[in-house]
């Protein structure tokens, strides 16, 4: 006698519902028991997903085995919607049952498939199991974002340096200040030591982690069960420091109180920007973003020539960044090449390479040097061009002062405006309708009034900070120059040129052109920077540029194939 199925199924999510397996299994019990003489076999997926087919499931491929080898001819459900939470999946189940000659029953619904009406009812069932999926995630997904943003840790590997307070919607991350087994440091020092070391003494990572192996800190966290702390890892990790795992936890911005929920989800959703307890200043936080940039462009890695420019050109076509190469053969020749002359993919979609003209190194790099050491040399045209500014926007600044004054008055008067215009309502010399139309007109030009006034203290903050990189500058200059006085009259090294080439130059861009002959040339345009703030871009002239035009030229360098 063959045996009839039982399928039992719940996911994750219902589990969290409490739609447990026992509950189908003595619903199914009461459900056979008015039925003398069946003999059962019971399929059950416990946290299993609807979304997967049923053959692809342990207890579904096991029921699917069993109608082929004939042990079942009857298969029965709490409801259809455990066969699948996807009307596909629903309907693709139905079809090999069908197949199979299997009959399919429901505890709580009529399913009729060999009617064109019990087909119809069918699919309507399977797109409701399908349209309940969605509604729950949805609702679920609002419920957990609405927690995000109020601050609830919802799970997830927790930081290192903090640790989770609290249960369920009551989580929270907070840092971790308890001292790490068998150490005097807690793990937000340890963080703290990461960006002082960064920031501070300008460590690479693979420093910072030959560091803190040294000082014999584990990266581990605690695994004494009386004070492990909830929400850390409950698998092993590498006992030591690796410049990845420093890297990871500079460029974090948890640390500067900013985490982002949801940005690892492996769903299409909304992420989540929350602030949390910071361990760094976000100020430090930059600056350890700044010097890591550095690290990557200006690194000596592996290289088997030090290339003074390196990380500093650009291409002035496709954004990407010049990169020193060798020539064959020739131990001192050498030239900086467009990066996407080398990479199809990293210029364009089509597969193009940039047709930027590589220059020799040796030429370029001496034309940059000869400029830096100018400036160190003789500052005193730059510093005077730094006096005429600083004149011209303190000028400006008186006029930007007065144009705020008279902004502020003209909205006084419109208050006044507004006052006169309730007074003579509350007389009764206007009607109710007046000063309904008159206040709206008067607030429309206080508030024009009101846009042109931040305008002007806009440009009073923007002007203040450049004078203040104007002051700057002044002062950068003169340092650079007391500092190299005397190494100015002697050969300096690769690394002292380097050096202040990274602290004058911020950017050097080339730009390829083709001239009336068909021949290539490369004009280099030169972004100094003096403090923070200010460029100054010098540029030189090209051997067609009029002598009009001395003070804003660009250099030219004939090309290399």
């Amino acid at each position: 006698m063959k045996k009839t199925g039982v399928y039992l199924r719940v996911s994750t999510e219902e589990q969290r519902e409490r739609h447990t397996i026992a509950t189908q299994r003595r619903a199914a019990e009461r459900y056979l028991q008015q039925q003398h003489g069946v003999q059962v076999q019971w399929y059950e997926d416990n946290g299993v997903s609807g979304m997967i087919p049923l053959a692809d499931r342990p207890a579904g491929g096991q029921l699917l085995h069993d109608a082929r080898e004939g042990v079942i001819d009857r298969v029965v459900v709490y409801k259809l919607d455990r066969l699948g939470r996807d009307p596909l999946v629903i309907l693709t189940a139905v079809s090999e049952l069908e197949a199979l000659h299997i009959i399919l029953e429901s505890m709580t619904e009529t399913l009729d498939h060999n009617s064109p009406s019990g087909k119809f009812l069918l699919a309507i069932l399977s797109a409701a199991a399908g349209l309940e999926r969605d509604v729950f995630l949805e609702r679920s997904i609002e419920g957990t974002n609405r927690l995000a943003q109020e601050g609830a840790w919802l799970g997830g590997i927790v930081p290192y340096g903090y640790r989770v307070t609290g249960k369920q919607r009551d989580a929270r991350l907070c840092i971790s200040d308890e001292r790490i087994e068998g150490c005097e440091y807690s793990e937000a020092d340890i963080v703290r030591l990461i960006y002082h070391l960064t920031v501070e003494e300008n460590k690479s990572c693979f420093a910072i982690a030959t560091h803190l192996n040294d000082l014999g800190i584990s990266p581990v966290y605690a695994r004494d069960q009386r004070t492990m702390l909830r929400g850390k890892r409950q698998c092993r990790t590498s006992g030591k420091w690796t410049p990845g795992r420093v890297r990871s936890m500079i460029v974090n911005t948890t640390y500067k109180g900013i985490h982002y929920y949801g940005r690892r989800s492996k769903k299409v959703r909304d992420v989540i920007e929350r602030a949390v307890p910071a361990i760094v200043e976000a100020s430090t936080w930059e600056q350890a973003q700044q010097v890591l940039q550095g690290h990557q462009l200006f690194s000596k890695r592996n290289a088997k020539r030090q290339y003074l420019l390196r990380g500093l050109m650009k291409c002035a076509h496709c954004g990407l960044t010049y990169v020193g190469t060798g020539t064959d053969g020739k131990r001192d020749s050498y030239y900086y090449a467009c990066s996407g002359r080398h990479s199809r993919s990293l210029f364009h979609a089509r597969g193009e390479k940039c047709f930027a003209k590589a220059v020799s190194g040796a030429e370029i790099e001496a034309l940059i040097w000869n400029d830096v050491e100018m400036f160190l040399r003789h500052p005193g045209a730059l510093l005077s061009q730094f006096e005429t500014q600083m004149r011209a926007q303190a000028a400006n600044y008186d006029q930007l002062l007065q144009c705020i004054a008279s902004e502020e008055a003209v909205i006084q008067e419109k208050d006044q405006e507004k006052q006169s215009v309730i007074g003579l309502f509350r007389r009764g010399r206007i009607s109710e309708s007046d000063p309904d139309q008159q206040l709206d007109e008067i607030e429309a030009e206080t508030q024009q009034v009101r846009d042109r006034l931040a305008q002007v203290q806009e440009q009073v903050s923007l002007l203040q900070t450049h004078s203040s990189s104007l002051q700057t500058a002044e002062e950068v200059l003169y340092a650079l120059r007391r500092r190299l006085h005397e190494r100015l009259e002697q050969p300096l090294s690769w690394e002292i040129k380097r050096r202040e080439i990274e602290a004058l130059v911020k950017q050097i861009q080339l730009e390829t052109v083709e001239g009336n002959d068909g021949k290539k040339t490369v004009r280099v345009s030169v972004t100094y920077r003096f403090g923070e703030a200010i460029d100054l871009c010098k540029t030189y002239p090209s051997p067609q540029a009029s002598q009009a035009s001395q003070e804003a030229k660009e250099h030219v360098l004939l090309g290399s194939s």
